[in-house]
């Protein structure tokens, strides 16, 4: 994926004449802002440059960028949690309710002057400022991870129980997303500063929450269906091809359908004049449940099941205890 990343860069940058001659292309929103500025994403930190805009090299991969961050982070707060398991129990609250605060925090310091922007234009270096930092997309993240935890220790919960309790969850969520924003009395493009009750933001926590399962799996899976094996070697490639398997595909994939239904929602909406409110809540529900089923369905599933079947062909071989004469003998790799 990174070589592919850096051929689009490169393409951008040797076909700079040519694309400035492009009818309706601006040379300095892609074109200039790679000469400029092709080492920021490069290094994956294009998204704390929102406010340069006009300069930035892909613009769209702000989302990539976070994602990567995200990434780096998690065995800084997985690993306290395998080592000291009574630690969950402060580690996540303190997270979430820490990046809550900073998104609270920067929407009050802020409200005089947002309340005047224009939320469909990128143009306004105030609001594209926090659209894509890390710090503001951390609280999807954190409920990733809770997900996941939940769903590595409740490994039988009936599937039926399971979504009963997801689309339950996220009616309360819903449910207090409107509070606040009745509460605050501010339009409705306000809300997508709260990053976690939006659409993506969803999609966001159940890609994370396969993804920590996997992670959680992987790491402390005992035992062997086909062999006598006391514990099952952890290979290497594990954290490469889950990373692939989960983050890529559940995060990034399951963008396309959630973007072209809410787009013919939209439509409708402005077709048959409904509600904004109930609009907007109708279809964050759905939209949530067919792009988590499509996810699982047509993409995880498939791929979890190829990416076990090769790493059983490429795991090591683990220590297998073997009785000679009744004896025990010296372990075998």
């Amino acid at each position: 994926m990174f070589v592919v990343f850096l051929m689009i860069i490169g393409t951008i940058l040797i076909n700079n004449l040519h694309l400035i001659q492009a009818p309706f292309y601006y040379p300095d929103f892609q074109s200039e802002g790679c000469k400029r500025n092709w080492w920021r994403t490069i290094l994956l930190v294009n998204n704390f440059y929102f406010s340069d805009d006009k300069y930035m090299c892909l613009p769209q991969t702000w989302f990539l960028c976070a994602n990567f961050h995200f990434f780096l982070l998690t065995p800084l707060f997985i690993y306290p949690i395998w080592k000291w398991k009574q630690l969950v129990w402060l580690i996540f609250p303190l997270l979430l309710i820490g990046s809550q605060v900073i998104n609270f925090w920067f929407v009050n310091m802020e409200q005089d002057h947002l309340k005047n922007l224009n939320f469909f234009s990128i143009s306004d270096g105030h609001y594209t400022y926090y659209y894509g930092q890390t710090v503001f997309l951390a609280t999807p993240w954190i409920i990733g991870m809770i997900l996941g935890l939940i769903f590595h220790k409740y490994k039988k919960i009936n599937l039926n129980k399971t979504w009963k309790l997801i689309i339950s969850s996220y009616l309360i969520l819903m449910t207090f997303k409107l509070f606040i924003r009745d509460m605050l009395m501010k339009p409705p493009e306000f809300n997508q500063f709260f990053f976690t009750f939006d659409r993506l933001s969803f999609s966001f926590y159940f890609g994370c929450a396969f993804f920590f399962s996997n992670y959680f799996k992987f790491s402390t899976e005992q035992g062997h269906a086909k062999r006598n094996v006391k514990r099952r070697s952890v290979h290497p490639l594990n954290a490469i091809l889950i990373m692939i398997d989960r983050v890529g595909l559940s995060l990034y994939l399951i963008n396309v359908p959630v973007i072209m239904m809410n787009l013919v929602l939209r439509k409708q909406a402005l077709v048959f004049d409904f509600s904004s409110i109930y609009l907007e809540t109708f279809s964050d529900i759905i939209i949530s449940i067919i792009a988590a089923i499509f996810m699982f369905v047509l993409v995880e599933e498939p791929f979890s099941k190829i990416s076990r079947k090769f790493l059983n062909n490429i795991e090591p071989k683990a220590t297998v205890s073997a009785k000679i004469d009744g004896k025990t003998a010296c372990p075998m790799i």
